[in-house]
C-alpha cells in the first residue's frame, strides 16, 4: 500500500467498501457526531428543494462566499442573491430535460475535525429521456452548526449534463 493509499484510507470512511450498506454508521470524534443515515437524509431534502423550487429554504445550507469547482474551474459565489439564480437555472435545466428525482449516493464521509467534515455524493438523476438523466458526483465540505450542517465548499469532479459546466459559469459571470 503506497502512503498515499495509507493516508487516504484513514481518513474517511468508504461506505461501499468497509461497511454494509444497511448498517447506520456513527462516526464520532471530539464529541462531534455525525449519523451517515442523516447526512443522506440531509441530502435527499436537498434534492427535493431544489427540484420543488424552494430555493429559499436550500440557500439557507449554504455559507457564502462559497467556492464551487466545476470539474477543473473555481467559481466563487458571493451572495445569496447569486446563488439564488444559479439554483434557479439549475432546476430550470433538470426539468426541461425531464428529470423528476435527485437521488443521492452518499459513497464517503470524512471523519470529523473540528467540526468539519467532506461527504463524497454521487447523485442520480432520475426520470426524462434515456440521455436525459444522468449522474453528478460532488464533495461536499461540511460544517456542523447549531442550526444543523453547513456547506462550506462544493467540489464537482462529474456533471451529469454536458454543457451545464458553461451555463453556471456564464450566468455567475453575469449575476
Amino acid at each position: 500500500m503506497s502512503q498515499i493509499d495509507a493516508a487516504v484510507s484513514q481518513t474517511y470512511v468508504a461506505l461501499s467498501m468497509i461497511l454494509p450498506r444497511w448498517s447506520l454508521v456513527q462516526i464520532a470524534l471530539k464529541g462531534v457526531s455525525v449519523a451517515v443515515s442523516e447526512i443522506s437524509a440531509h441530502l435527499s431534502r436537498r434534492g427535493d428543494l431544489l427540484l420543488s423550487g424552494r430555493i429559499e429554504a436550500l440557500l439557507s445550507t449554504y455559507t457564502f462566499p462559497l467556492p464551487v469547482f466545476l470539474e477543473e474551474r473555481l467559481l466563487l459565489i458571493g451572495s445569496e442573491d447569486q446563488a439564488r439564480e444559479i439554483l434557479a437555472h439549475v432546476r430550470l435545466s433538470l426539468t426541461a430535460r425531464g428529470i423528476g428525482t435527485m437521488r443521492p449516493q452518499v459513497t464517503a464521509v470524512e471523519l470529523p475535525r473540528g467540526g468539519r467534515y467532506r461527504v463524497w455524493v454521487d447523485w442520480h438523476e432520475i426520470g426524462g429521456a434515456p440521455d436525459g438523466a444522468g449522474l453528478s458526483q460532488a464533495i461536499y465540505y461540511c460544517r456542523d452548526t447549531r442550526d444543523g450542517l453547513r456547506i462550506e465548499m462544493v467540489n464537482y469532479t462529474q456533471l451529469g449534463h454536458r454543457g451545464r459546466n458553461q451555463q453556471i459559469e456564464v450566468l455567475a459571470l453575469t449575476a
